[in-house]
Protein backbone atom coordinates (compact mmCIF):
# COMPACT_ATOMS: atom_id res chain seq x y z
CA UNK A 1 0.00 0.00 0.00
CA UNK A 2 1.22 2.94 -1.02
CA UNK A 3 1.92 5.78 1.72
CA UNK A 4 -0.24 9.18 1.51
CA UNK A 5 1.64 12.44 0.75
CA UNK A 6 0.54 15.33 3.33
CA UNK A 7 2.16 18.93 4.08
CA UNK A 8 4.31 19.03 6.97
CA UNK A 9 1.55 21.50 8.58
CA UNK A 10 -0.52 18.01 8.40
CA UNK A 11 1.82 15.90 9.53
CA UNK A 12 2.65 18.31 12.49
CA UNK A 13 -1.13 18.20 13.47
CA UNK A 14 -1.58 14.37 13.81
CA UNK A 15 1.77 14.32 15.81
CA UNK A 16 0.75 17.32 18.27
CA UNK A 17 -2.92 15.44 18.73
CA UNK A 18 -0.91 11.94 19.77
CA UNK A 19 1.74 13.65 21.95
CA UNK A 20 -1.27 15.08 23.74
CA UNK A 21 -3.27 12.01 23.22
CA UNK A 22 -3.75 10.05 26.90
CA UNK A 23 -4.04 6.71 25.16
CA UNK A 24 -1.65 3.72 25.73
CA UNK A 25 -0.86 2.62 21.78
CA UNK A 26 -0.79 4.11 18.84
CA UNK A 27 -3.66 2.24 17.68
CA UNK A 28 -5.81 4.31 19.93
CA UNK A 29 -4.59 7.39 19.85
CA UNK A 30 -5.36 7.16 15.67
CA UNK A 31 -9.13 5.70 17.12
CA UNK A 32 -9.23 8.90 19.36
CA UNK A 33 -7.92 11.42 16.74
CA UNK A 34 -10.74 9.59 14.12
CA UNK A 35 -13.67 10.05 16.82
CA UNK A 36 -12.61 13.87 17.97
CA UNK A 37 -12.33 14.85 13.96
CA UNK A 38 -15.88 13.07 13.40
CA UNK A 39 -17.06 14.77 15.50
CA UNK A 40 -16.00 18.37 14.95
CA UNK A 41 -17.03 18.02 11.66
CA UNK A 42 -20.93 16.29 12.21
CA UNK A 43 -20.97 18.64 15.22
CA UNK A 44 -21.83 22.57 14.86
CA UNK A 45 -21.44 22.76 18.70
CA UNK A 46 -17.61 21.17 18.25
CA UNK A 47 -15.44 24.25 18.02
CA UNK A 48 -12.71 23.54 14.78
CA UNK A 49 -9.48 22.24 15.45
CA UNK A 50 -7.93 25.88 15.30
CA UNK A 51 -10.22 27.02 17.82
CA UNK A 52 -9.33 24.35 20.52
CA UNK A 53 -5.53 23.29 19.65
CA UNK A 54 -3.71 25.99 17.17
CA UNK A 55 -1.19 23.11 17.01
CA UNK A 56 -3.75 20.82 15.31
CA UNK A 57 -5.06 23.73 13.35
CA UNK A 58 -4.13 21.88 9.81
CA UNK A 59 -6.46 19.21 10.48
CA UNK A 60 -9.43 21.37 9.83
CA UNK A 61 -8.26 20.66 6.09
CA UNK A 62 -8.84 17.27 5.63
CA UNK A 63 -12.48 15.69 5.33
CA UNK A 64 -13.11 12.32 7.64
CA UNK A 65 -12.01 10.15 4.46
CA UNK A 66 -9.00 11.76 4.47
CA UNK A 67 -7.88 11.76 7.51
CA UNK A 68 -8.59 7.79 7.76
CA UNK A 69 -6.49 7.02 4.52
CA UNK A 70 -3.63 8.81 6.09
CA UNK A 71 -3.71 7.06 9.33
CA UNK A 72 -4.54 3.78 7.53
CA UNK A 73 -1.78 3.71 4.69
CA UNK A 74 0.74 6.16 6.91
CA UNK A 75 1.86 8.97 5.25
CA UNK A 76 4.81 10.65 3.56
CA UNK A 77 5.73 14.20 4.03
CA UNK A 78 5.97 16.30 1.22
CA UNK A 79 9.24 18.30 0.66
CA UNK A 80 8.94 22.19 0.77
CA UNK A 81 11.09 24.02 -2.36
CA UNK A 82 13.02 25.41 0.32
CA UNK A 83 14.35 21.65 1.32
CA UNK A 84 14.57 20.31 -2.19
CA UNK A 85 16.70 23.12 -3.13
CA UNK A 86 19.02 22.77 -0.10
CA UNK A 87 19.44 19.01 -0.85
CA UNK A 88 20.52 20.08 -4.61
CA UNK A 89 22.76 22.68 -2.90
CA UNK A 90 24.64 20.38 -0.58
CA UNK A 91 24.54 17.27 -2.99
CA UNK A 92 27.91 16.31 -4.64
CA UNK A 93 28.19 16.99 -7.58
CA UNK A 94 30.67 13.73 -8.40
CA UNK A 95 34.06 13.94 -9.54
CA UNK A 96 34.51 17.73 -10.28
CA UNK A 97 36.66 19.90 -8.94
CA UNK A 98 35.86 22.26 -6.07
CA UNK A 99 35.90 24.73 -7.98
CA UNK A 100 32.92 23.42 -9.93
CA UNK A 101 31.23 22.56 -7.14
CA UNK A 102 30.92 26.08 -5.40
CA UNK A 103 29.88 27.24 -9.27
CA UNK A 104 27.29 25.12 -9.26
CA UNK A 105 26.23 26.35 -5.84
CA UNK A 106 26.30 29.69 -6.71
CA UNK A 107 24.32 28.90 -9.20
CA UNK A 108 21.78 27.22 -7.32
CA UNK A 109 22.13 30.51 -4.74
CA UNK A 110 21.50 32.91 -7.46
CA UNK A 111 18.00 31.02 -8.65
CA UNK A 112 16.99 30.35 -5.26
CA UNK A 113 17.24 34.09 -4.61
CA UNK A 114 15.82 35.15 -8.15
CA UNK A 115 12.51 32.86 -6.98
CA UNK A 116 12.30 34.19 -3.67
CA UNK A 117 13.35 30.50 -1.88
CA UNK A 118 15.08 30.96 1.18
CA UNK A 119 17.97 29.22 1.73
CA UNK A 120 18.87 28.35 5.30
CA UNK A 121 22.39 29.38 6.17
CA UNK A 122 23.44 30.32 2.75
CA UNK A 123 24.44 33.81 2.25
CA UNK A 124 23.10 35.52 -1.54
CA UNK A 125 26.27 37.89 -1.15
Amino acid sequence: MEKIKISQQVASAIKAYFNNSNTETERAAKISLLDAHANRLNNPNVSRWAEVNEDCAALDQLNLYELSEILVRGYEVIKTPEEIVMEIYNAPSGSYSFEHQKGVQKGIALMAQAYNIPLEGVSFE
